[in-house]
């Protein structure tokens, strides 16, 4: 994890498809809240409503959101995922990624995780706020 990393750059998915499906896998398996496949991630991705960005560890893919009552636009760190276990792509890149969003006129960089160990780091590391956690309870299955 002491290797430098170099600036994301922005990626075809479809070149890049056949190790990005597999971090994606590894993404949504992990995580059970997931309702997305990677093919969606592909389609978000070649119809230009998410971004795949990539980096010599790994990749980042962004999407842009709008709040329906400001219209004020959020670039949403959407997958992160690393070669590596254990490196966080995400918060090595924030830096990248806040320039890219406020050039791009997003005024919010957000990211969303299941794991507190990321949001201990981003809190008290790079200088993010906790703004919400989410308690979901499935009504139909239990």
């Amino acid at each position: 994890m002491d290797e430098k990393l170099h600036e994301p750059v922005f990626a075809d998915i479809r070149e890049n498809w056949s190790w990005v499906r597999p971090g994606l896998e590894e993404i949504i398996e992990e995580d059970p809240f997931l309702d997305v496949l990677p093919e969606d991630v592909y389609t978000a991705c070649k119809t230009e409503n998410a971004h795949l960005w990539i980096t010599d560890a790994g990749f980042v893919v962004t999407t842009g959101l709008t709040d329906p009552y400001t219209n004020k636009r959020t670039l949403l760190i959407w997958f992160a995922w690393a070669k590596q276990k254990g490196r966080n792509i995400a918060a090595e890149c924030v830096g990248f990624f806040e320039q890219a969003a406020y050039d791009a006129g997003f005024s919010f960089l957000e990211v969303r995780t299941r794991h507190e160990q990321l949001g201990s780091y981003i809190e008290s590391s790079v200088g993010w706020k906790r703004e919400t956690v989410i308690y979901r309870r499935d009504i139909r299955n239990g």
